[in-house]
């Protein structure tokens, strides 16, 4: 009878370890849809919840300006000297930034892009931040209306201060910037040109006299006084008649007025004083002059025929 009963006792027992190992190496349930990590695997992290349609939008590009005063970020005149500004609008794909974007769009046929650009004149000398109101006139841009830049499109806007306007103003130096009023509603500014007016020195170097030159003509083509554009480029090469730019100016000035024959005699010369020049050397015209020699040669070729 006791040994029955150690029996059964023993077999009990070795039952009931045998359960609790089972207990310890069966695996929990998965719960359905909950994924399980094997061993030797990272635990699986949940998705990020989507966010919203509104926190995904990305924010508009915006233009790049870049402003030039007499094609310099940084430009010397006289007093009494005209000064050109251009800005030029691009996309940022241009620059590195923003490719594959979109087209940045400005403007519309009833809200011209133009319409929402300005210059800003500052006082950078004697009264620092002080804005200035200088009378410029608006001389050119492309193009009207809606603008729409891409890698490889831009806006341009041009501005001038007359001479009689510039001969008005205090010496010093000024700084100027462009800025542009976004779709979206913000403002972008260019870097600043700085123009620095002193007044003109009673003996002129021949390239300030070629550069005095060339702003004054430009300003009269501009305005479409043949006579005072023509007047000054002769007086000009009256005193350089050799000089390589002067007579590549006198030949845009026959072009505009529509003489392309007297136009190449001028590009011809031009040429022909650069090799004079340049004689010692391998060195070519520049190729905005060979351009629009070629430009004229196309010009009366298509005429003749």
């Amino acid at each position: 009878m006791i040994a029955l009963a150690a029996l059964t006792a023993s077999a009990a027992i070795a039952l009931s370890i045998q359960g609790c190992s089972r207990r310890k190496s069966a695996a929990p349930a998965a719960e359905p849809n909950k994924p399980v990590a094997t061993a030797g695997e990272p635990l699986p992290t949940a998705a990020p919840a989507e966010r919203p349609a509104a926190a995904r939008r990305e924010k508009p590009l915006k233009p790049v300006l870049s402003l030039s005063a007499n094609d310099t970020t940084d430009c010397q005149v006289a007093s009494g000297w005209p000064v050109t500004f251009m800005v030029v609008l691009s996309h940022p794909a241009r620059f590195g930034a923003g490719q594959g974007s979109p087209p940045v769009v400005l403007g519309s046929t009833e809200k011209p892009w133009l319409d929402s650009l300005q210059l800003v004149v500052r006082d950078s000398q004697g009264k620092p931040g002080r804005q200035v109101d200088w009378k410029m006139t608006r001389v050119r841009f492309e193009p009207a209306g809606r603008l729409e830049l891409s890698g490889q499109t831009t806006g341009r806007a041009m501005w001038r201060l007359a001479s009689q306007d510039s001969a008005k103003l205090a010496q010093g130096v000024y700084s100027v910037c462009a800025l542009l009023k976004t779709e979206a509603g913000e403002v972008v500014e260019s870097r600043p040109a700085i123009v620095r007016i002193a007044q003109e020195p009673a003996g002129l170097s021949a390239a300030d006299k070629a550069r005095k030159c060339q702003l004054l003509m430009r300003e009269s083509m501009d305005r479409k006084d043949w006579a005072a554009a023509s007047a000054q480029i002769d007086s000009f090469l009256a005193d350089q008649p050799e000089d390589v730019g002067g007579w590549e100016l006198k030949g845009d000035l026959l072009a505009q007025q529509g003489k392309p024959r007297e136009a190449m005699t001028a590009y011809d010369t031009a040429v022909a004083a650069y090799a004079k020049m340049a004689k010692d050397s391998y060195d070519e015209p520049s190729q905005a002059l060979m351009a629009k020699r070629r430009t004229l040669i196309n010009q009366l070729l298509t005429k003749d025929k």
